[in-house]
């Protein structure tokens, strides 16, 4: 709030470099917004494997509102109108991921072995 967007992805790239710098292999859980900067995004992909977990508009905001934050319905009647814009305007670069999953009817084990699957075929090749 108090640095607003800018801030923000400054703060995201300097979180992104810190964790590089440590060298070690770990999973990044990034927020889909790291594609709005496009050279951090950039920076993610030439150093990562890159995964993009895709679901319908509607599956990503009832998990929102199953943890229990309501902020994106608050005060916004055209929410999942506007959530769809976003995924549709950052479908681009998301799709410059390494792998793509939809994850809308996917549970989380069956995802977690598709990965797995993946990253062990990415690693013997």
């Amino acid at each position: 709030d108090l640095q607003g967007a800018e801030g923000y992805r400054a703060f995201e790239r300097e979180a992104l470099e810190e964790v590089l710098s440590e060298g070690q292999r770990v999973v990044i859980a990034t927020g889909g917004s790291i594609v709005a900067s496009a050279e951090t995004y950039a920076r993610l992909r030439s150093t990562c494997r890159t995964v993009w977990l895709s679901a319908r508009p509607e599956e990503h905001l009832q998990r929102v509102l199953d943890q229990g934050d309501h902020r994106p319905m608050e005060g916004h009647p055209r929410a999942l109108d506007e959530l769809r814009e976003i995924l549709d305007r950052r479908e681009g670069r998301y799709a410059m991921a390494d792998r793509h999953v939809e994850t809308s009817e996917l549970d989380p084990a069956a995802l977690v072995e598709e990965l797995e699957r993946w990253l062990g075929g990415v690693a013997a090749a």
